[in-house]
């Protein structure tokens, strides 16, 4: 076995998941999963361009006078100024959010998944008056506290519950969640909360990937290790029509 080989065999499992998602991997498709030209179904195009991806999700946007949106906004600045950047496109700022479970969506939609219960010619819009009358008979409560894991993509901050009071919360909601949209996701347990700042566009080299998570662990030190528990006390309900705006519909 050679030195490279058995240095990725000891690499943590989140990182080697993190390389994969920047290179690709030995057999890499030409772009990244979200990435296609326009009217391909994907969430951009491969410079950047953000195409329509219609849906609707539950998710808790980031408080703009909160020292943690103020981290996030440092280091997706720090990350437009790397050697790298060219390979990502970054969110809108005022677009932070964390998702709890993600609805029906998709170019076309349901390419992610279809509710149960919906015939297939469904449209967005009675999709969403359902969920959101079926919210109004749930009784689903929110209040819960977070706090940020770890940063080795300049896409996303990886976040985890800041108790174990919190987690149980977190993974009870998207369990109801699952039930009540029909959408079985199959990970309430595994699922990965987190806070996406960019999107792979195109990939990277092995040592371009691992310079930029030496630079995203450092960034994650400087700007996001020390940060306060993020307390969000309602899930927003929400639309939209690309992955730069979500539309509030519903709180609870």
């Amino acid at each position: 076995m050679n030195a490279p080989d058995f240095e990725e065999e000891r690499r943590p499992t989140a990182e080697a998941k993190a390389l994969l998602k920047m290179t690709g991997g030995p057999d890499h498709a030409s772009f990244p999963s979200a990435i296609t030209a326009p009217g391909g179904g994907g969430k951009f195009a491969s410079d950047g361009r953000v195409l329509p991806f219609p849906g609707n999700t539950f998710l808790c946007h980031i408080d703009q006078q909160s020292q943690f949106y103020a981290a996030l906004c440092a280091v997706q600045d720090a990350l437009r100024k790397l050697p790298q950047a060219d390979h990502f496109t970054f969110l809108p700022k005022p677009s932070f959010h964390m998702t709890i479970f993600c609805g029906v969506s998709g170019s076309p939609l349901g390419s992610d998944g279809w509710p149960k219960g919906f015939a297939q010619g469904a449209t967005l819009d009675q999709i969403t008056d359902a969920f959101k009358e079926r919210l109004k008979q749930s009784g689903l409560k929110s209040g819960v506290s977070v706090l940020p894991d770890h940063l080795y993509l300049p896409t996303s901050v990886s976040m985890r519950a800041a108790t174990d009071e919190d987690e149980a919360k977190l993974r009870a909601t998207r369990q109801a969640l699952e039930d009540l949209t029909g959408l079985c996701r199959g990970d309430v347990t595994s699922y990965v909360f987190h806070v996406s700042m960019a999107y792979v566009v195109k990939w990277l080299s092995q040592s371009a990937a691992l310079d930029l998570m030496q630079d995203c662990k450092s960034l994650f030190g400087k700007h996001l290790a020390d940060c306060d528990p993020i307390h969000f006390s309602q899930v927003e309900f929400c639309t939209f029509e690309n992955m730069h705006r979500f539309e509030k519909v519903r709180l609870f």
